[in-house]
This record gives C-alpha cells, sequence and structure tokens, in this order.
C-alpha cells in the first residue's frame, strides 16, 4: 500500500492563468474537478494535465484525511478523480456515493478486470481510465462525465448488464445471488474459521486472489468484517 504523504492538502486551482475580476467571477461556474490522488509524481502530472483546460477548477484533496473527505461530502464537486488503494477506494466510492448518487466518481489505474472494476462500479463508480490512458484520454474520459455519461470497458459493461438481469430474476436474494461460485466456496471456508492463506492452500490459488475476492464479496455486502458478511447471508437463508 502507497504510504499517505504528510503534506498533502486541500488546495482549489484554476485552470489556465489567472485573469480580470470578471475572469474570476466566471470561474465559480467552471466545472470543479477534484483529485484524489496517492502519489504525488502522479497527482503532479495529472495537475499539469489538467491545468490546460481553462474550463476546470481543480481541486487537490489529502488522501486519508477525514476534514477533507467531509468537505467532498459536504461541497461535492462536479467530478472526482480517484486513485488510491482498493480498500480505501472501494470505501470512498460508495461514501460519496450515499451522500450524492449523482456524482460522478472517475477511477484511475485500476486492473481491467471483472473482479476489480464490478464491485466498484456497483458501488457508484461512473467511470474508469485505464494506466495507459494519454493525458488526452484522461481529458476525454472527464468531459464524458461531465456529460453524463458512464464509461467503461465493453466487457465490464457486459458483465454489469449481466449482473442486473440476474438481480432481476424473480426469486432471486439480493447479495447472495450477486456473489460468484468461487465466492461462495471462499466465504464457506472462512466461516469454518480458515485464515486467508489456508483458504489459499485448500483451493490451490494465492493469498492474493484469495484477499481480492474476499474484498469483492464485502463490497457486494456492504459488509466491513467477513463475519458481518457471513451474518447477512446467513439471515437470507444461505446455507454456505
Amino acid at each position: 500500500m502507497r504510504e499517505q504523504e504528510p503534506d498533502a492538502l486541500v488546495r482549489p486551482i484554476s485552470g489556465g492563468s489567472p485573469g480580470s475580476g470578471e475572469e474570476a467571477i466566471s470561474v465559480q461556474t467552471r466545472p470543479r474537478i477534484a483529485l484524489v490522488v496517492w502519489a504525488r509524481h502522479y497527482r503532479d502530472s495529472l495537475l499539469a494535465i489538467l491545468r490546460g483546460r481553462e474550463d476546470f477548477v481543480i481541486e487537490e484533496i489529502a488522501p486519508g484525511d477525514e476534514d477533507h473527505v467531509v468537505r467532498l461530502v459536504e461541497r461535492p464537486p462536479d467530478v472526482v478523480l480517484l486513485d488510491l488503494p482498493s480498500t480505501e477506494l472501494a470505501i470512498l466510492v460508495r461514501r460519496l456515493h450515499a451522500a450524492h448518487p449523482s456524482l460522478k466518481l472517475v477511477a484511475l489505474n485500476r486492473e481491467e478486470t471483472e473482479s476489480e472494476l464490478l464491485p466498484l462500479f456497483e458501488a457508484g463508480l461512473t467511470g474508469f481510465v485505464p494506466a495507459e490512458a494519454t493525458g488526452a484520454g484522461i481529458l476525454e474520459s472527464l468531459d464524458a462525465a461531465l456529460r453524463g455519461e458512464f464509461h467503461c470497458p465493453p466487457r465490464i459493461a457486459t458483465a454489469l448488464v449481466r449482473r442486473l438481469s440476474q438481480s432481476a430474476l424473480p426469486g432471486r436474494v439480493p447479495g447472495e445471488t450477486s456473489l460468484t461460485m468461487r465466492e461462495h466456496q471462499i466465504l464457506s471456508l472462512a466461516e469454518q474459521g480458515l485464515t486467508n492463506k489456508a483458504i489459499a492452500e485448500r483451493l490451490g490459488i494465492s493469498p492474493a486472489t484469495v484477499k481480492n475476492h474476499m474484498h469483492n464479496v464485502l463490497g457486494k455486502l456492504s459488509a466491513h468484517r467477513r463475519t458481518e458478511a457471513i451474518a447477512r447471508l446467513r439471515s437470507r437463508g444461505w446455507t454456505g
């Protein structure tokens, strides 16, 4: 996990050059883009790209600072660009989406896989920028978000539609039915008291894969711990 930078701060930055009083007033009507990015070198690169757009007002948010997260909730921008470790990212996406369902949330530098992206889109993410995207690609994604467009890889969009179709079937139980067979299997072994390492050995997969599956389970069930996830499924008639 990347370490938090102690000197990160909140500071609004207007795109383009300082202007007259009339220009300053117009800043109030420009789209506000909040940047929540852990790595300073990447954040600085993004700022350099975004400053080229005179129609944006950019605001840096210190990752991990609760006061700054509260500011995001109390005074939401138009778009939030996010690049955080997976667990922190999922938590912040759920929190911001719960407070402001229409808020545009765009993730940067995620793996382009269903296990990585599906839980985030289900939690409220509205856009995705892959690691190989150019500066122009990032700006295109921002413009798409401001237009209200849902932007994600085609196969992820297909998987989301499949999930929605499955959850809409009569007799399906929300939460339980959204789990994959592997996720059910891992949760069942976790209920037996097995650690991630023991589950990995039992299933012949890596502990990191088990951790990723468990993270997805917690996100789908809006649970903070595996015991809470198990309890929620048990209350819905899950038999493990």
